[in-house]
């Protein structure tokens, strides 16, 4: 039987994405996503760390901000590492391979963005939901 490996998440932006280059010259973002579910009156909150890459990337650099509501789709993935005293750790993330801005100004170019830089990706932007305010 063949496996299947999906992620989907919608939530809010706990801060603005992280943006770097790699030595390759590749763009990578980390995007810490917000989701919360209510249950017997209680809200839980989990956090997901999310790496987007290259174009994606660039779309999260120039359209997102913290509190923005995303639509996530991708792959999870754990990554095993050593850390200073060479204790092995581990990271689960999600792979983006979309990245959708959804709500209130996440179709809108930040307001340092270039000039000419003011129209949003087609493949990693989204439409506006009418939402008005976010929690954050």
């Amino acid at each position: 039987m063949a496996s299947f490996n999906k992620a989907i998440i919608c939530g809010h932006l706990g801060q603005d994405p992280r943006v770097t280059v790699t030595q390759s010259g590749k763009t990578v973002a980390e995007l810490s996503v917000a989701t919360s579910e209510k249950f017997n009156g209680q809200e839980k909150t989990e956090w997901h760390k999310v790496k987007v890459w290259e174009k994606a990337a660039e779309f999260c650099r120039d359209y997102l901000t913290k509190g923005a509501l995303v639509l996530v789709e991708g792959r999870i993935e754990t990554r095993k590492w050593q850390d200073k005293d060479g204790v092995d750790r581990y990271t689960t993330e999600i792979i983006a391979q979309r990245v959708q801005g959804l709500g209130k100004g996440s179709c809108e170019p930040k307001q340092d963005q270039p000039q000419g830089q003011g129209k949003r990706p087609d493949f990693a932007g989204g439409s506006s939901t009418g939402m008005d305010d976010v929690p954050f």
